[in-house]
C-alpha cells in the first residue's frame, strides 16, 4: 500500500494489493482493485479475470463470476 501511495499507477502494486485482500477474503475491497488491473494490464487480463471469478463467487455472484471465468479463458 505504500508503494500505491508513491505511485498510483503502479499497475503491479495495485495487483499485488488485491490479490492479498482476497486472500484475506476481503473481496469488496479487492474486486474494484482487480477490475482496474485487468483493464490496466491487458496482457495478464486472463489471469486477473481469474481472481476476479473466484471474487465474485465469493460474494455469491454466481452470474458474473461465471462470465468473469470465461473472459479468464480468452
Amino acid at each position: 500500500s505504500s508503494s500505491l501511495s508513491l505511485r498510483a499507477d503502479n499497475s503491479t502494486a495495485l495487483f499485488r494489493k488485491a490479490h492479498l485482500l482476497l486472500q484475506d477474503g476481503n473481496c469488496d475491497e479487492a474486486l474494484p482493485m482487480l477490475y482496474e488491473s485487468a483493464w490496466r494490464d491487458k496482457k495478464n487480463s486472463y489471469q486477473i479475470n481469474y481472481l476476479i471469478g473466484e471474487c465474485l463467487l465469493t460474494l455469491d455472484k454466481v452470474a458474473e463470476a461465471t462470465a468473469a471465468f470465461e473472459l479468464s479463458s480468452t
